[in-house]
């Protein structure tokens, strides 16, 4: 606690559940804006911290089941979508 300063170390459910829905609205626009296989991978697994982050501080978060337009896979370190060759 900074000295001089009264502040409070105890955050609300619904302040932290408003934290983290504004950090994922601001970090689902990247996949809108720069719509590449990459992109959606790291998106998907941002979507997955977020969820575990919510889930710590038991509160819910909205699901992003069908947010990415494209299916991947990862092979070989290598982004390819589901059914392409090899």
């Amino acid at each position: 606690m900074r000295r001089g300063r009264i502040t409070s170390e105890v955050f609300l459910r619904d302040d932290v559940e408003n934290i983290l829905k504004a950090v994922d609205r601001a970090n689902a626009s990247l996949v809108n804006h720069l719509p590449m296989e990459e992109v959606a991978i790291y998106r998907a697994g941002f979507v997955d911290a977020m969820q575990a982050m919510a889930a710590a501080f038991d509160v819910s978060l909205e699901q992003h089941e069908h947010e990415f337009e494209h299916s991947f896979r990862i092979v070989d370190r290598q982004p390819r979508k589901i059914g392409s060759p090899r």
